[in-house]
């Protein structure tokens, strides 16, 4: 580098290093992190997120929320970018004899044996301590509160000032707001339909009453207003049948009615909140983003997350659940549905196991298996024919069986005896049997190819013969 472009990055001073460091935390509160770990005249002149409370909303990761797979050891955990498609690796020390429920914020509410609650950041680690549960609600209704194990409260978040949090509990429409270190919840109930969707967003309490959406301002400098209708639905919601979600798309609140009537597939209507002109409008769209709706919690995740994230126009393939999605991938290919289904066992439950199916959708048409051996003799290379991709995949089936050929298909022809013969697709390990040889050839005609077969199979490598 010639001198005259040499720049003392480190000796910035603190105007331009400070411009530089609040506009990498608008962004994301991670890569803040980064710029500040660089070194200490960066660190001097940018803020210290300890140094400010744990609601503070600049310090909150928003765009990153946690995967409940345990990965190399049980208390680490992934947390993935849902803008990005980044991934990080986190030990989380508090997972030991907790329980960790995340909010749509990307914070953690850390739950102590049903009594005591702190809320964690999981990258800055900063810790605040609230109030104690049974402040909330009688310790006999636990049971409830935690059903399966898990705690049930969704549409938890910071209020408006990022002075209190609020913890809302559905099964018992109530809200509690405390600030941290604060001895009890100051507690307040609302009403809502059954199974109806609650949401913080802006620091307000959003939920869904018979056809209008509500909101309840919340305030730490006294008792909360009586919610106010913000807009009404489009449709009625018919409890039984429809499902009505809530999702933060990057500031904007909307709206999504899932129904499936009797004549028809399930319908998607997406609306978008004016908070201006206090109504829905129906949206074409995502910008490409995918949706995935839970229980109580939605996100959307970016195109960038992934080569299988498709946006879309039409209302059904906008919303991108976890089966549409599924299908998307099948579509591509049976290795990458394989590893979708591998996820977590929601992922599975949603699409189709391909053992037990002789369907051409879980053929693996891209593959094709190379001749070599591997350690251990049953294992076998498969690449790729479209994107170069190589793996390595163990076939057991080839230890007792001679390979008679490789279809075009992806497919693999066993023989397991000299008059039967076996069909595997080497991906999804689905081992189909097929009519004996004899229906085929003449049983004189079949120990002379049989005698062909074992002299060609001795002198190669991989026993495999002309079909």
């Amino acid at each position: 580098m010639a001198l005259s472009e040499w720049r003392d990055w480190a000796n910035l001073s603190d105007g331009p290093a400070g411009l530089i460091a609040d506009l990498v935390l608008a962004s994301d509160v991670v890569d803040y992190l980064r710029l500040r770990a660089v070194c200490r005249p960066w660190r001097r002149c940018s803020t210290d997120p300890h140094e400010h409370s744990a609601l503070d909303r600049r310090f909150h990761p928003r765009r990153w929320i946690m995967l409940r797979e345990p990965i190399s050891s049980p208390l680490g955990r992934r947390f993935i970018n849902v803008s990005t498609g980044e991934c990080l690796k986190l030990e989380l020390p508090e997972l030991q004899d907790h329980r960790l429920e995340p909010t749509p914020e990307g914070l953690l509410l850390v739950i102590h044996s049903c009594t005591r609650i702190q809320l964690l950041n999981p990258f800055t680690r900063h810790l605040a301590e609230l109030p104690r549960l049974n402040t909330l609600i009688h310790p006999d209704r636990y049971s409830c509160f935690f059903r399966n194990g898990k705690f049930t409260g969704c549409g938890s978040g910071t209020t408006s000032d990022s002075k209190s949090f609020v913890v809302c509990i559905p099964v018992f429409r109530i809200l509690g707001i405390a600030k941290p270190g604060d001895e009890s919840w100051m507690v307040v109930r609302y009403r809502s339909s059954d199974n109806a969707p609650t949401m913080m967003f802006l620091g307000h309490f959003y939920h869904i009453k018979e056809s209008n959406l509500m909101v309840l301002k919340t305030s730490t400098d006294g008792p909360p207003q009586p919610p106010e209708i913000v807009a009404k639905l489009h449709n009625k919601v018919n409890i039984f049948k429809d499902s009505v979600h809530l999702v933060d798309n990057d500031g904007e609140l909307m709206l999504v009615h899932r129904t499936h009537p009797h004549d028809s597939r399930r319908r998607y209507d997406v609306y978008r909140l004016d908070l201006d002109k206090r109504a829905l409008f129906t949206v074409d769209g995502f910008n490409g983003r995918a949706m995935f709706m839970g229980n109580g919690f939605s996100f959307f995740v970016s195109q960038q997350v992934s080569r299988c994230i498709i946006g879309g126009i039409g209302r059904i393939s906008l919303v991108g659940p976890a089966g549409l999605l599924a299908e998307r991938v099948l579509a591509n290919d049976v290795a990458d549905y394989i590893r979708f289904r591998a996820v977590c066992q929601p992922w599975r439950q949603c699409c189709t196991d391909p053992r037990g199916h002789y369907d051409r959708r879980f053929f693996p048409r891209h593959w094709i298996m190379l001749r070599e051996k591997l350690a251990p003799t049953h294992r076998r290379r498969f690449l790729n024919v479209s994107t170069g991709e190589c793996i390595k995949v163990d076939l057991p089936e080839l230890c007792n069986h001679d390979t008679l050929a490789f279809t075009p298909e992806g497919l693999l022809i066993l023989l397991p005896e000299r008059n039967h013969v076996r069909l595997l697709n080497p991906l999804t390990r689905h081992l189909a049997e097929l009519p004996p040889l004899t229906t085929l050839i003449l049983s004189s005609q079949l120990m002379y190819q049989w005698r062909v077969f074992t002299c060609i199979s001795a002198n190669t490598s991989e026993h495999v013969a002309p079909a």
